[in-house]
């Protein structure tokens, strides 16, 4: 008989799988990102040799002065306005993206610790925290903190967490900037 024992504290365990997604996600964005960057080479080589077969169509144009090809032209214009608006349009894209591994990370250097973090839900850009903290100083420090902060606003510890001197459950409400999350914000 073969027993098993799991010593890792179920704190820590919640660090490693938060650590675990963290990790994905980062691993997601870079591919995305490499994925963007690919794409835009390849539409870049594509406009290259769109512009050097329309060079070439040109002075073809002017030597023979044919109808049908100032026709191949025109289509190409248009071939290279549609796929500078697909461009503008990932560039739309990309701009209007949000990163919540910044706020992840900010939130995560502000625990102290003697705050556990059970649970992380976001809706729009309200953020809720619940979890523990040992004493209530470390929960008003906590609080402090995330109100010192610039990405955060509107930051709601309601009294009935604070009533326990020590093992307090708490649950915080707070509100992101919509600024931090977008990709200009990263400095």
């Amino acid at each position: 008989m073969e027993i098993k024992l799991n010593l890792i504290p179920p704190n820590k365990k919640e660090e490693i799988k938060k650590n675990k997604r963290l990790k994905t996600a980062i691993k997601s964005e870079v591919v995305l990102t490499v994925l963007l960057v690919g794409f835009f080479i390849v539409l870049l080589s594509f406009r290259y040799i769109l512009d050097v077969g329309l060079s070439g169509e040109a002075i073809l144009n002017s030597e023979i002065e044919k109808a049908d090809q100032f026709e191949k032209i025109k289509d190409y214009n248009k071939q290279f306005n549609e796929a500078n608006d697909q461009i503008k349009q990932i560039a739309l894209i990309d701009q209007s993206q949000l990163y919540w591994s910044r706020v992840f990370v900010k939130i995560s250097q502000l625990i102290p610790a003697g705050i556990a973090v059970d649970s992380l839900e976001t809706e729009n850009y309200m953020v809720t925290l619940s979890g523990h903290a040992d004493m209530r100083g470390d929960l008003i420090g906590f609080k402090s903190g995330l109100e010192s902060e610039d990405c955060f606003s509107d930051v709601d510890l309601p009294l009935s967490n604070l009533v326990d001197k020590a093992d307090a459950e708490f649950k915080i409400v707070f509100k992101v900037d919509e600024g931090c999350l977008k990709k200009q914000a990263d400095k």
